[in-house]
């Protein structure tokens, strides 16, 4: 389980909830129609519930549909009178009460914009909030979350990441344990969407036994997210001694269709396992709304490693074997094996007389040789540019 620190649990975000749901009923969510129809369900019951008027004008562009004019008359009513007795309490406060009131005011209103979707307004009153009231290094690295939390309900890239800068900003000046390992998971988080598997794998290793995110998902998501990045990221001892030693891990691994299987089946090298299982993570990666753009990336990178650590004990092997071992065509095997040769992923080459696959494995000392030639020539080359402007 996870490490279990002293704070209360926050619950999943209604905003992260919502665009969850909301791609779940996108082409590129890959769900099935039920599914689709279920998530759609949830999407409209938040939307209705929470006053969320300008995420469901996005939501309908999504479904292909026309806004419910009815619906939104009445959601915008509702919003403008919520809106007037928060600003009422501003008022209240600046007039009657002190500089606290004020900020708890204005975070308020700012949450409450975020909660309905009004992007733009919501951020602009978050950084009123952080400018003009007096505001503790705690409660301005909790803006900047929310701000994140906004930034992946809304797929701005740019905005997570700008966030994620100025709250290390904050943390630098003294933050807090807790705050300090929740920035751990948004990151890691940020560097997935970038493609940056190995580095999010690292992130969410270092925060596998303090995890406190349940504004975005619950443990056993996290646990997905870990396994599925250091598939791509670690070696097989790294893999075996931080995921499939890791108790928090055991504990939960199990509880996501399939996740059990792929990794182990890999660690153990039953490749035709593997690639059984892998299928079905596959779905689950393409439902993802974080992962799914790198789908194929995922799918590409993550039959490297299968091959690789194949190939690895081989000087030679036949093609019809390894097609066996993984339970696949030997005509797949061979396109594939030959696109990833070619691509510079696997030292190897295809013999087609004698149908086997013939690995190369670069001599330790020549390549120590050759870097240390490149590094001899790069300091004569600056020594020489050096010495002609002392010269001149």
């Amino acid at each position: 389980m996870a490490f279990k620190v002293d704070i209360e649990e926050l619950p999943k975000s209604v905003i992260i909830a919502l665009a969850e749901d909301v791609f779940a009923t996108c082409p590129a969510g890959q769900v099935c129609d039920e599914g689709k129809q279920q998530a759609k369900e949830r999407a409209l019951s938040a939307i209705k519930e929470h006053g969320m008027v300008h995420f469901y004008r996005s939501a309908v562009e999504t479904w292909g549909e026309s806004a419910d004019e009815a619906l939104v008359s009445e959601l915008e009513a509702r919003n403008a009178a919520e809106l007037k007795e928060i600003e009422a309490k501003i008022a209240d406060a600046k007039e009657n009460l002190g500089d606290v009131e004020v900020r708890e005011g204005h975070l308020e209103k700012a949450h409450f914009l975020a909660r309905i979707g009004d992007k733009d307004a919501a951020l602009e009153e978050y950084d009123e909030t952080l400018k003009n009231c007096k505001t503790s290094l705690p409660q301005k690295l909790d803006v900047e979350f929310s701000k994140m939390r906004i930034a992946m309900a809304t797929s701005d890239s740019p905005l997570l990441e700008q966030c994620i800068v100025k709250a290390k900003e904050y943390l630098d000046m003294g933050g807090d344990w807790e705050r300090r390992n929740r920035l751990k998971v948004y990151e890691a988080i940020s560097l997935a969407i970038n493609r940056e598997f190995k580095q999010a794998a690292e992130m969410m290793l270092s925060a596998i036994s303090t995890f406190t995110c349940t504004e975005l998902f619950e443990y056993e998501e996290f646990i997905f997210y870990t396994i599925v990045l250091s598939m791509v990221s670690l070696d097989r001892a790294a893999l075996g001694a931080k995921i499939l030693k890791a108790p928090e891990v055991l504990a939960v691994y199990d509880k996501k269709p399939f996740l059990k299987e792929i990794v182990t089946s890999l660690y153990d090298c039953n490749y035709r396992e593997f690639f059984e299982a892998l299928i079905e993570v596959a779905g689950q990666i393409q439902a993802n709304m974080y992962l799914s753009k790198h789908f194929k990336y995922f799918m590409r990178e993550i039959r490297v490693v299968a091959y690789s650590q194949f190939l690895e004990p081989y000087m030679s092997v036949t093609l019809e074997s390894m097609a066996h071992e993984f339970g696949i065509s030997v005509d797949l095997l061979d396109r594939e094996i030959s696109h990833y040769i070619s691509a510079g992923r696997l030292n190897a080459k295809i013999n087609k007389v004698e149908g086997a696959i013939e690995t190369h494995r670069p001599n330790q000392k020549d390549a120590q040789y050759q870097k240390a030639i490149k590094t001899g020539d790069h300091l004569l080359n600056s020594i020489q540019k050096l010495a002609r402007v002392i010269d001149y």
